[in-house]
């Protein structure tokens, strides 16, 4: 567990048209655990556990062309948040509202249309290791479009990226929280999750039925990481830090 960490992405949710699918997916590639939580006779989601430790959510919803993932950084107030969203040149695509044992939230999406969830249940319980989330990527087309907009909202502050080019990594104070990648392809967020071997890990996803999205890619002094889909399209990274224990430490 680490501290408070607010202006970080803390929690990450899958939208998918099958529980189902995820919890057989994700279990046998990463372990995972799932426990059904009932907001109402009428809404549940499932809670995914590392160790018995929450580190995200699963929302099935069969209306979805497609899954996706999706992360929620964390703020004071959502409602006042909310509010400057439109002002910063993003818009609101859900208002707040409150879930138990989440917190309160809202969905907003910046000026080139990517998702993001601002929440103020989870910043003080941000676990870290083995299968659970450790990094963001935001890519879009051109990086100046969303770059104003994040640091006029949350306050993170950009930095070009020396050893990749058309990337910034954005910055909460002294913390790195994200990277800008400048790509074709429609704005998204991708998130990571660190493993201890990126190999068997695409092996145990192809044989799953996910699909392979960017080949293994190294990171000088960093580590390594591919993109993967599983079988309902959500993309994901799996992450494999250049030395695991150090970095779990």
């Amino acid at each position: 567990m680490v501290g408070k960490r607010l202006g970080r992405l803390v929690w990450h949710e899958l939208v998918t048209p099958s529980v189902a699918m995820a919890r057989t997916f994700y279990g046998e590639l990463l372990g995972w655990k799932l426990r059904t939580v009932h907001v109402s006779p009428e809404l549940s989601y499932q809670m995914i556990e590392v160790s018995g430790t929450p580190i995200g959510s699963i929302v099935e919803s069969p209306s979805v062309p497609a899954g996706f993932w999706m992360g929620y950084t964390a703020v004071d107030d959502v409602d006042l948040t909310t509010t400057r969203v439109q002002g910063c040149g993003g818009r609101v695509v859900s208002a707040p509202q409150t879930v138990p044992s989440l917190g309160r939230f809202a969905l907003i999406a910046d000026p080139a249309g990517a998702p993001l969830g601002i929440s103020d249940g989870r910043a003080e319980d941000v676990p870290a290791g083995r299968s659970c989330f450790c990094w963001d990527e935001l890519i879009v087309p051109s990086a100046e479009d969303v770059i104003p907009f994040y640091a006029g909202l949350l306050g993170w502050e950009a930095e070009q990226y020396t050893s990749l080019a058309s990337t910034w990594i954005l910055h909460s104070g002294d913390e790195q929280v994200a990277t800008v990648s400048e790509a074709s392809v429609a704005p998204h967020w991708l998130s990571h999750v660190m493993i201890d071997d990126l190999k068997a890990a695409l092996q145990r996803a192809l044989r799953l039925g996910g699909q392979l999205r960017r080949d293994e890619h190294v990171l000088p002094g960093v580590g390594r990481f591919a993109v993967i889909a599983d079988p309902t399209g959500a993309s994901l990274a799996l992450f494999e830090p250049k030395n695991l224990e150090r970095d779990l430490r």
